[in-house]
Formats: structure tokens, sequence, C-alpha cells
């Protein structure tokens, strides 16, 4: 996806965010600062998952002798870390914000997500399934 969709989509996440979340000033800068840090650790963790399971793609297709295991260990943990991430900075979130506004951002980034998602769905057709 380009930057400037990126850009936009992220821009109005942000203004979702605001709407649902109710924040004053003070607590909404703290609440975004503290999530682009996050974000730029989840992009990190994610880029990390993703040249693993090219690196297990390219091994397959090569066939011969690999160690599977070793790799889908390695993708197991970087995945696990990623999920660890996201609840300590859900966690984090309780000197800003309260249990209902919590509640409401796990359930904004679950819907907002799927949203966006469906949406590529139907823009982009069906993806491609990779050959075995």
């Amino acid at each position: 996806m380009e930057k400037r969709a990126l850009k936009r989509i992220d821009q109005l996440e942000k203004v979702k965010l605001l709407e649902i979340l109710d924040m004053n000033e003070e607590s909404s800068v703290k609440f975004f600062v503290r999530r682009k840090e996050f974000k730029q650790r989840q992009r990190q963790m994610q880029d990390a998952v993703d040249s693993l399971h090219e690196n297990l793609h390219r091994q397959l297709e090569a066939g011969g002798k690999t160690d599977y295991k070793t790799l889908i260990n390695e993708i197991i943990q970087k995945e696990d870390d990623l999920m660890k991430s996201r609840m300590e900075y859900i966690r984090s979130q309780e000197d800003i914000l309260n249990d209902e506004q919590i509640a409401k951002l796990i359930i904004f980034e679950r819907e907002f997500r799927k949203e966006l998602q469906d949406l590529l769905f139907k823009r982009g057709g069906k993806r491609a399934r990779p050959d075995f």
C-alpha cells in the first residue's frame, strides 16, 4: 500500500479514536505518543515475522534438507512476542484511560482492522494462495 494511503488510514484511525475515547487534551497527547511508539515497535516486530515467513516459504519452494523446526519455532516466538507487546501496550494505558475507554479501544482496534481488511478484499479481489 502506498505511503499516502497509509497516512490517510492512520489519520482516519486517530480521528475515530478521539471520538470514541472522548479524552481531554492532556490524555490525548499522552495516549497518541504511547500509541505511536507502540505502532513503531509493532511494525519492526511484524517485519521480522514477515521476513521469517518469506524465508520459510523460500525453503519450502527450494525443497531439500531444511531445518523447518527451527524456522517454525522462530516464527512462533516472534508472533508470541508480538502478542505480548500488544498486551503490554493495552496494560500501559491504565494510567491514561479508564476501564471503559480501554474496552472501547480493544473493540475499536479489532473492528477498524476488520473493516479495513474487508474494504481491501472487496477492492483488490481474492488473494492469491501459495502453491505447494
